[in-house]
């Protein structure tokens, strides 16, 4: 069972940094070769005064910082699992909603 839940667990922080990656990857490639725009104002000020590459790490330290708070807890048995899978279906679902929120403006 705990196999289970640890590979459970691990699905649910892949999913979180697939989309971290492909949002970092997108966002480059949008920037670099087509002069694309960044509508977050704070990864504006990030990629103005770091570049892509700073992007790319604050990016993944975001979502590092999510991640490992909420799997000590689950590691503790401070969280339920069902207040686990939520937490992380809420992340994934906001970052996914965030997204498209800002891809959409940016490409109106």
């Amino acid at each position: 069972m705990e196999k289970l839940l640890s590979r459970r667990a691990n699905i649910f922080a892949l999913a979180l940094f697939t989309i971290c990656i492909m949002d970092t990857i997108s966002t480059g490639i949008i920037l670099q070769l087509f002069g694309g725009r960044e509508f977050n104002p704070i990864m504006n000020f990030v990629i103005k005064h770091g570049g892509i590459g700073l992007m790319a790490a604050v990016k993944i330290l975001t979502v590092i910082m999510a991640v490992v708070p909420l799997e000590l807890a689950r590691a503790k048995n401070i969280i339920s699992e069902k207040r686990y899978k939520g937490y992380y279906l809420s992340a994934i679902l906001l970052y996914l909603g965030i997204y498209v929120c800002f891809f959409m403006v940016a490409n109106t």
